[in-house]
């Protein structure tokens, strides 16, 4: 396999947001007097668009409002941008693999279920911009991951062949999204979901760490 493309997910993959996410909803649900959300049941739906993750949050509770759902995902989004975006760091290692991949020609995206102009804010604090060449966000497709259409644009952007390309993310959304779009998908444990889950979603191979992926491609 000849590999001309990498498609990375950002949150978990690239950079550490830790529980930056978390508790942008837990304050968002606080703010929109959605009750009784705890922080696993958050869990459960990160990797997912704010719009899918709010819909989730609301149905349990016998809320089906879609504009309800629009109006919490935008909240969370508000929050997290204004508290959290700029102030996130670059997993570790992750620079040094970018710029190796960078080096041996290939091209670099990112497909994230942030919007795109979060995705750029993050992008900048962790200095991970520069190597990357195709973003596509939440905001620029009518279904977010685990349907295919992120990635699939992004194949679009890059202008390569599915079988040219590798999709790597840490949660079985990444997946489930890379594996439906016919894209050969690798896990990194650096993220939400564990090993057997992310095998089970239908990853090819799971690494504990980034750096890991450039003996994979020796």
């Amino acid at each position: 396999m000849i590999v001309k493309a990498i498609i990375f997910d950002l949150d978990g993959t690239l950079v550490e947001t830790g529980e930056a996410h978390l508790n942008a909803w837990l304050e968002a649900c606080r703010r929109f007097s959605l009750r009784n959300v705890t922080a696993d049941e958050v869990r459960k739906h990160l990797g997912k668009t704010s719009l899918d993750i709010a819909q989730g949050l609301l149905s349990a509770r016998g809320l089906e409002s879609l504009e309800d759902a629009a109006r919490l995902a935008d909240l969370k989004d508000k929050i997290f941008a204004e508290k959290y975006a700029g102030t996130v760091t670059p997993i570790e290692g992750v620079s040094d693999v970018l710029n190796v991949l960078k080096s041996r020609g290939l091209s670099i995206a990112v497909v994230s279920s942030n919007p795109r102009r979060v995705i750029l804010t993050m992008l900048k604090a962790a200095n991970l911009a520069a190597y990357v060449d195709v973003i596509v966000g939440q905001d620029e497709v009518k279904k977010g991951k685990p349907d295919p259409e992120p990635i699939l644009k992004s194949l679009e952007r890059l202008k390569v062949d599915s079988r040219e390309v590798l999709v790597v993310g840490d949660s079985v959304y990444d997946i489930e999204a890379a594996t439906r779009a016919g894209v050969l998908a690798i896990g990194v444990t650096t993220g939400v979901s564990s090993p057997s889950q992310i095998l089970k979603a239908g990853a090819a191979v799971v690494i504990k760490r980034l750096r890991d992926l450039l003996v994979l491609l020796d």
